[in-house]
């Protein structure tokens, strides 16, 4: 898994990991941190790593969270998908958007973008497709 800026890096909580690695941008440097060291530690816990161009230091610290604490996990790719799909369908959008693009492809307006507005205006909240638009 990444890292994501702003966010908070957890682990699956399944086993606790032993050790984790540090990249830092282009790669200038690379350390292999142990994760316990570093929650056992508490405050911050000065992590050196010898880069291209000399020593780069880090200042790190890591939390161990008890089960109570670990977050949700994200939903997997694939059910997000799915969940897409279902959101598509119960309001009919998948059905909108390709009549739209027959219609569009059929017609072939000057004003493609104007026709797409009032296709889908026509449409309402029905997401019946409208009948055949000039």
């Amino acid at each position: 898994t990444q890292y994501r800026p702003g966010e908070c890096f957890s682990f699956d909580g399944k086993q606790p990991p032993r050790q984790l690695v540090v990249d830092v941008f282009e790669k200038v440097g690379s350390a292999q941190v142990s994760v316990s060291d570093l929650a056992a530690q508490g405050g911050s816990n000065l992590v050196q790593l010898q880069g291209r161009d000399g020593s780069i230091v880090l200042d790190m610290q890591a939390k161990v969270h008890g089960d109570a604490e670990v977050r949700k996990p994200r939903v997997s790719r694939h059910q997000a998908a799915m969940d897409a799909q279902a959101y598509l369908e119960a309001h009919s959008v998948q059905h909108v958007l390709q009549g739209m693009v027959h219609e569009l492809l059929t017609s072939r307006p000057s004003d493609p973008f104007s026709f797409m507005m009032g296709y889908i205006q026509a449409s309402g909240s029905s997401g019946d497709s409208p009948p055949a638009m000039q």
